[in-house]
This record gives structure tokens, C-alpha cells and sequence, in this order.
């Protein structure tokens, strides 16, 4: 039951833009307030601890909240992208530091001890996705402040996924043809 909650949950997340836009474009603002809390909230009681994400998940919310509360529903709902964005890096990022790197730690938890080629390689791609959060953290700040709903929407309902989903495409590709070269 809880995995069906999650998976309903991160569907929800994905549209989120898409309900933000919905409402703004249809003059219901005044309800994303509703949207803020059953699509943020449930982030918190479904947090899986163990996962480092739960705690930017638990970051975003409470910045979105926060920010619903002290300015408006509407400009939190655009930040949601941006908060994300920064934990997300926050979390990559220190990892650098803080090994093992969170590729890293997500590549030995699925095949076992990595040798120092494959330690190297999932360092590398921790600061690809690490730029990766920031460039697009950076985006969808400048879609909340500087640019209209509907290129909000766009770039954080559709564009930037399809841009994660190219990377980790691109990454699967690449990795094959390392594992390949070093087996």
C-alpha cells in the first residue's frame, strides 16, 4: 500500500507545473494552497529516512510552506522547481566531500564493491549531475521571477525533464562503454 502511495505521489509531483499553471491560468490561485499541501505535504508522512532524497524532499516542502505562508501560495508554487533544484545539489554536491560520493553509494548498493576505476567514474558523474542541478536550479529560478506561466510551466513540467532524462540516458549509454572497456 505504502508503494502505491509513493508511486501516486511522485506522479503527482511530476504534474505539479501543470496544476500550478491550471489553476493560475483559470483565476483559482487563491487555491493552490490546496495544491501546496495535498501534493507537498504527503512528501513528509511518505519520507522514506534511509534515502538521502527524503531530506530534500523535507526541504523543499518546508521552504515552500514557508515561503506560501510569509508571501504568497503563487510564488511558492513557482519555487518548488528551484528548492528542489538546491537540495538536490546541496546533497550531490557534499557528497564530493563527504565520501563516497552518492553515485557512488548508489552504484555499490546495486553491484556490490566498485574498483577505484568505477570509483572514479561515479565521482565524475556525481559533479555532472551536481552541475546539472545547478544549471537547472538556475532556470527555474529565472522561469519563477523573470519569465511568464506558461514558460514556467514548459521548462518545469516538461523541458526539464526531458533534459534529466536525456542525462541519464546519455549517462546509461556512457557507463556500458566503460563497464565494457574495463571487463
Amino acid at each position: 500500500m505504502m508503494r502505491v502511495l509513493r508511486v501516486l505521489s511522485l506522479l503527482c509531483l511530476a504534474t505539479y507545473p501543470l496544476w500550478v499553471a491550471g489553476l493560475v491560468y483559470a483565476g483559482q490561485s487563491q487555491h493552490l494552497w490546496w495544491v501546496l499541501c495535498l501534493f507537498v505535504l504527503p512528501q513528509l508522512w511518505l519520507a522514506d529516512w534511509r534515502q538521502p532524497r527524503s531530506y530534500v524532499v523535507v526541504f523543499a516542502t518546508l521552504a515552500v510552506l514557508s515561503v506560501a505562508w510569509i508571501a504568497s501560495p503563487q510564488e511558492a508554487a513557482l519555487f518548488y522547481p528551484v528548492w528542489m533544484n538546491l537540495g538536490f545539489f546541496v546533497l550531490f554536491a557534499s557528497s564530493l566531500w563527504q565520501k563516497p560520493a552518492i553515485i557512488t553509494r548508489l552504484a555499490q548498493a546495486m553491484e556490490g564493491e566498485l574498483p577505484p576505476s568505477g570509483v572514479r567514474y561515479t565521482e565524475n558523474v556525481t559533479k555532472v549531475w551536481t552541475v546539472f542541478f545547478l544549471i537547472n536550479g538556475s532556470i527555474a529560478w529565472w522561469t519563477a521571477t523573470q519569465a511568464s506561466l506558461s514558460v514556467w510551466t514548459w521548462y518545469n513540467g516538461v523541458i526539464a525533464y526531458v533534459l534529466m532524462a536525456s542525462l541519464f540516458t546519455i549517462e546509461l549509454g556512457i557507463r556500458y562503454v566503460v563497464k565494457k572497456r574495463h571487463h
